[in-house]
């Protein structure tokens, strides 16, 4: 009998023992990179809320540029309501109408304005057709344009001070794409759209496009962003995550942040400055440590100069 009581006790103090560990673990995730022998980028979730991350951080800089850009990133989902009004439009039921994989729980994924209507994400979100099915009505595909206006942006989907669920309600359906590329051949994952409505923006000069100079590898960056993961219960909203540069190609910025499914797009914030110097599109798990990349701006903007009539002041950083 003894011996059971004393094996009860046992399995208790080792879960609490567990939990103290994981929450140590989970508040101190930069300090133990490369310290466990577990696979970080499957064993441990570093993502935070934005607002509890905020309310607690003694990271002064870094708290400062998160409230610098915050409100000009949103989450980018395809949106069931237009299928509505296209039943309506066309006097079809709903057998009459196939979405395909478009409005299935992996499809999301993170944009930042860059004017008072521009939004930059990665071009694959918008690669209907071959990543995802398009909609069908009577059994002939919509086209891709018609495809990304039913997808809206979400804003400030995200955890709030009262822990209340966000408003799905506080959303701008998409206008029109402007410049979309998905291709390794020219190395660019980069989309450049429209909103219906303007949302007034505080500043044009957030966007580093001309301090290459001013980047190495190890410099601190992060990413505000709209993960999904069934497996860290990640319902899209609004999360924090920050590392550093680990390599600088000619057209990518590897970095260690954590990413997951819907980060596609977020911008990669160049701590020490201030800027967005990256366009967010692919993660992978190396040797136990995140090596995700994205899109240098730079690289962009010297690949299609046309682009900075849309994306820029006159004005020239110094």
């Amino acid at each position: 009998m003894s011996h059971k009581i004393s094996c009860f006790f046992i399995v208790i103090l080792t879960f609490i023992l567990t939990s103290c560990v994981s929450e140590e673990v989970k508040k101190d995730h930069k300090g133990i990179i490369g310290q466990m022998e577990e696979d970080i980028c499957f064993y441990l979730n570093p993502l935070e809320h934005v607002e509890e991350f905020i309310g607690y951080t003694s990271e002064e800089e870094i708290k400062k540029r998160i409230i610098e850009h915050k409100d000009q990133i949103a989450m980018l989902r395809f949106d069931l309501r237009p299928l509505e009004r296209l039943m309506e439009r066309y006097g079809l039921d709903e057998h009459s109408i196939t979405i395909g994989d478009l409005a299935s729980t992996y499809l999301s994924c993170t944009a930042f304005q860059v004017t008072d209507r521009l939004f930059l994400t990665a071009g694959h979100c918008f690669e209907f057709g071959s990543a995802f099915d398009l909609p069908k009505v009577k059994g002939k595909p919509l086209s891709k344009e018609a495809t990304a206006q039913m997808m809206n942006l979400y804003f400030n989907y995200q955890i709030n001070e009262n822990g209340d669920d966000p408003n799905l309600e506080n959303a701008i359906a998409i206008d029109s794409i402007y410049f979309k590329s998905f291709s390794k051949e020219n190395k660019l994952d980069v989309a450049l759209f429209s909103i219906k409505k303007s949302v007034p923006l505080k500043s044009k000069e957030r966007i580093g496009h001309m301090i290459k100079d001013k980047i190495e590898e190890g410099d601190q960056v992060l990413i505000i962003q709209h993960p999904f993961s069934e497996k860290w219960d990640l319902k899209r909203l609004k999360m924090i995550d920050f590392g550093e540069i680990s390599q600088i190609t000619d057209h990518q910025i590897f970095h260690t942040v954590a990413t997951e499914g819907g980060s596609s797009g977020s911008p990669i914030i160049h701590v020490p400055t201030g800027k967005i110097i990256g366009v967010h599109t692919d993660g992978e798990c190396v040797n136990g440590q995140y090596n995700n990349r994205g899109l240098r701006i730079d690289y962009l903007l010297q690949s299609h100069p046309e682009l900075l009539s849309f994306l820029f002041s006159t004005k020239k950083e110094k």
